[in-house]
């Protein structure tokens, strides 16, 4: 994990991305980011926290399913009626 804030191109590389798909997460909402770009500028320069990347991995990290228990299946009864 790293111990500074990176770039979207940066975590882009670490999880064999596109950058845009880093940014579409942050525009999202799913990605927690800070925008260092002045109020002035029109493109954002976001730098993404090491936190907001552990919860990120968190929240989409895939959970073995709990085990069921399976119902055994009965052997079926064949009843066959004479009709005389």
């Amino acid at each position: 994990m790293p111990s500074s804030y990176l770039t979207p191109p940066a975590l882009a590389k670490l999880w064999a991305v596109s950058p845009e798909k880093v940014i579409g997460l942050i525009r999202s909402g799913e990605l927690d980011a800070v925008n260092l770009a002045s109020r002035g500028s029109s493109r954002p320069r976001f730098r993404i926290s090491p936190e907001a990347v552990q919860r990120f991995e968190h929240c989409r990290s895939v959970a073995p399913r709990p085990a069921t228990e399976r119902k055994q299946r009965g052997k079926q009864v064949v009843t066959l009626k004479r009709f005389i």
